[in-house]
């Protein structure tokens, strides 16, 4: 699978609200909308998706990820054949 299918508009809408709301939880807008793509689209992305989807640094995804996974909000995928982590 390359990649991920692009997120609807209303799933856009919803990502956007989670990351504002974010910032009233004390979390940073990155963790709630990567938290937001995840929860609402229930697929398995990779850092490169999320990086593409969203328009955010390898590094902050890296990071916001960790936390996620930290959290147990997120969890780790490996896929056979595939050397990426989802």
């Amino acid at each position: 699978v390359v990649g991920m299918p692009p997120v609807s508009e209303a799933a856009q809408r919803f990502i956007l609200h989670w990351g504002e709301l974010a910032r009233s939880w004390g979390i940073s807008k990155t963790m709630g909308q990567i938290h937001a793509l995840l929860y609402i689209t229930g697929g398995e992305w990779s850092a490169e998706d999320i990086m593409e989807t969203l328009g955010v640094s390898r590094g902050n995804v890296s990071m916001t990820l960790r936390e996620l996974l930290n959290w147990r909000l997120a969890y780790r995928v490996h896929r056979p054949g595939e050397r990426k982590e989802f």
